[in-house]
């Protein structure tokens, strides 16, 4: 008898209506297609009086899904303190993805620092020489940056797993070997990638994301099995 389970580990995004939201809706989109897993898209009122706003980007995404999503995504709608909700919709999930403006704002500071589970930050930039929006590339360079410790695992299998399901090329930066102040490597490195994959370091991730212009998949550095 098989005992193993489904893995029906959702890949959740949150939604609020702006440009960066709607890049993250396309990346988790992609992202769930190529796992075949459900996708939950939440919405989320930190009081009464912003309800109406999270009820219309809640709505603008459902015209989103039903032109491309899965038909089984799920929209949901959170009464709460921003952070706190979208880290309980996301328990257990397989990835969290949020939208990010280039100076990290409060949002995807607190959970850079708190979120338990992959955390994918998209950008709302394009990529004007090409035409199309960074969420939706799917032939350019997955970049992995390792840190030569115990996160290189997950990190290496998951920009495997992303390259494959983009059919892109992998390459692999080993930010061991670089100065003393790796950023400016992984940035160069990073020029032209469609997605960086690389551990969740808190605070020292947090100034490079500052020089990172594409999505950035962070493994926490103790991923969940």
């Amino acid at each position: 008898m098989n005992s193993e389970r489904p893995d029906d580990r959702p890949v959740v995004v949150g939604v609020d209506g702006s440009p960066a939201a709607a890049a993250a809706l396309r990346f988790a989109v992609q992202h769930a297609a190529g796992e075949r897993a459900p996708l939950r898209v939440v919405g989320v009122a930190h009081d009464l009086d912003s309800l109406p706003e999270a009820e219309q980007a809640l709505a603008e995404a459902g015209r989103v899904l039903r032109g491309r999503g899965p038909a089984d995504a799920l929209t949901r709608l959170g009464l709460g303190p921003v952070v706190p909700v979208l880290r309980a919709e996301a328990g257990g999930a397989r990835l969290l993805v949020v939208g990010r403006t280039p100076v990290l704002g409060p949002v995807a500071a607190e959970l850079l620092a708190t979120c338990p589970v992959p955390l994918a930050l998209v950008p709302a930039d394009t990529l004007p020489d090409r035409g199309t929006r960074r969420g939706d590339v799917a032939g350019h360079d997955v970049l992995v940056s390792l840190a030569g410790d115990d996160s290189d695992g997950p990190v290496l299998a998951a920009g495997r797993g992303c390259a494959v399901r983009r059919r892109s090329r992998l390459h692999v930066l080993h930010t061991l070997r670089a100065p003393t102040d790796p950023r400016p490597v992984v940035r160069e490195a990073a020029a032209h990638a469609c997605l960086v994959v690389m551990a969740n370091s808190g605070r020292p991730t947090a100034d490079l994301l500052a020089q990172l212009d594409g999505p950035v998949l962070l493994m926490p550095r103790s991923a969940p099995g």
